[in-house]
């Protein structure tokens, strides 16, 4: 059984009441109790994970990607921008994959929101094929990257052995 941060996220933030705080507890006893082999505790999985949107709104070189302050993104951020439906889970490791003939250009995030965020869009080439829909993939987690050492392979392996 694998817990994703815990310490984190139990009790949500968002349990205010009595009864929502024992659920919470319950919960949290359930994911202990249930292990039958093994009981991995992950923290920092934000962290892990990486982080990609879409462009809802695009005006000239303005952008706006669906992700914000809560999905990790910060100002001074640099996003590659992808066709829509190019980017792909990757098989051999945490992260995205894609064809390098699919990357349209780059965001540089200028202003943060809780949900969103507005970035500067900087066009790859000559022609300017980024359309709304389009998926942005930080660029630390774009495939040049490797997955970060520790606790990551060692989960992803687990995670793909339970196929």
């Amino acid at each position: 059984v694998f817990v994703l941060g815990m310490k984190e996220l139990l009790p949500s933030k968002y349990a205010i009441t009595e009864l929502e705080l024992y659920a919470e507890k319950c919960l949290k006893f359930v994911a202990i109790t249930r292990a039958k082999k093994e009981l991995v505790f992950v923290a920092d999985v934000d962290r892990l994970l990486p982080i990609y949107g879409s462009l809802v709104i695009r005006r000239g070189s303005a952008v706006v990607l669906d992700r914000g302050r809560r999905d990790g993104v910060e100002v001074g951020q640099a996003f590659v921008v992808v066709r829509r439906g190019a980017p792909l889970t990757a098989a051999d490791r945490i992260g995205m994959i894609y064809d390098a003939a699919a990357e349209l250009g780059s965001v540089t995030i200028t202003a943060v929101d809780d949900l969103v965020s507005e970035g500067r869009l900087t066009v790859a080439g000559i022609s300017d094929l980024v359309r709304v829909g389009d998926r942005a993939l930080r660029e630390s987690d774009a495939p040049a990257g490797s997955a970060p050492a520790g606790l990551v392979p060692v989960l992803y392996e687990r995670i793909r052995q339970l196929r």
